[in-house]
């Protein structure tokens, strides 16, 4: 039975060409996806030909597709920045380069994080004066370059080991339930298809 979509979050998403490719690559069908999904095999279609998505049943394909190259698209599609970098400074088949570029983006984000007294602004609930915001920007473009090059040695070690990063995040989800960064009912990451 396909649930009735809910009006309150009017965000969607195209998936067309993306969803299409992600079904390519992992074998799998469109009905497979209704399926798992609860959707009918006419929305899943709809999704291939760039019908808006929610993004719950964006983030539910992702978990079934269980694809780092869709799941990456997917964030950027969402957020509009969760991209690996892919210029010559940065090669997926090089661990220890791209670690040295880290190391070095997160000395950047540290020292625009003390010399812009981040932690004042942030606390201050008063407005920000135009030195403030100035800061606050650096400070965010900088927490920018290091998250995306997170994303990139996240990606390029899991293409190492041969997984996904949603095999990781699943690894991961005990520890983020015991420290409450999620909730104990969000759904975990299909490893397998049936």
């Amino acid at each position: 039975m396909e649930r009735k979509l809910s009006n309150a979050n009017p965000i969607r998403i195209k998936l067309g060409h993306k969803l299409s490719q992600v079904i390519e690559r992992q074998g799998l069908t469109q009905k497979y996806l209704a399926h798992m999904t609860g959707r009918s095999n006419a929305t899943i279609n709809n999704y291939t030909n760039d019908y808006p998505a929610s993004p719950n049943d964006a983030v539910n394909i992702a978990n079934i597709a269980d694809d780092t190259q869709f799941s990456e698209d997917l964030g950027h599609m969402m957020l509009g920045l969760l991209k690996s970098f892919s210029g010559p400074r940065m090669p997926r088949s090089n661990l220890s380069a791209l670690l040295d570029v880290d190391e070095f983006e997160e000395r950047q984000e540290k020292q625009a994080r003390d010399s812009g007294n981040i932690r004042l602004l942030i606390g201050n609930p008063e407005g920000l004066t135009t030195a403030d915001r100035a800061a606050l920007r650096e400070y965010l473009n900088q927490k920018l370059d290091s998250t995306l090059v997170d994303m990139t040695l996240l990606g390029a070690g899991a293409d190492k080991l041969g997984i996904t990063l949603m095999e990781l995040f699943d690894d991961r989800m005990p520890a983020y339930i015991k420290n409450h960064y999620m909730e104990a009912g969000e759904p975990k990451w299909q490893r397998k298809r049936g």
